[in-house]
């Protein structure tokens, strides 16, 4: 990857792998994903409906040992847009989740999670 916005340099020339991949619970590595809606009109009582169903589809899912696991959404009403995160071994995985939830969406990428620093104030 390295730098891709002008006039930014982050001084690395790749990422390692250990942003892109998160530790499983059995100790593997999965891989973060954003799931990108636009519903114009859904309300939080909606996305708290499709939540559920997700969270079931994807412990229905996990039970057969797919590695799947929904973490949270983000809805941003000005937009009409909703964005879901989900570790999973793949993106096909992420997708049936959805799928079964009958939760349309635009787009499933795989993601980065960047850990933040500690912050230390001046006292």
């Amino acid at each position: 990857m390295g730098d891709t916005t002008p006039g930014f340099s982050t001084g690395l020339s790749t990422l390692p792998d250990s942003l892109a991949r998160r530790s499983a619970h059995n100790g593997r590595s999965v891989s973060l994903f954003i799931v990108d809606r636009i519903i114009p009109g859904l309300t939080v009582q909606q996305l708290g409906i499709a939540q559920h169903a997700m969270v079931e589809s994807a412990r229905r899912l996990g039970g057969n040992g797919a590695r799947i696991r929904y973490i949270r959404s983000t809805l941003i009403p000005a937009q009409s847009r909703c964005l879901c995160l989900f570790e999973a071994d793949h993106r096909n995985l992420v997708r049936t989740v959805n799928e079964t939830a009958q939760f349309p969406f635009s787009r499933i990428d795989e993601a980065l999670e960047l850990a933040t620093p500690l912050t230390v104030t001046a006292t």
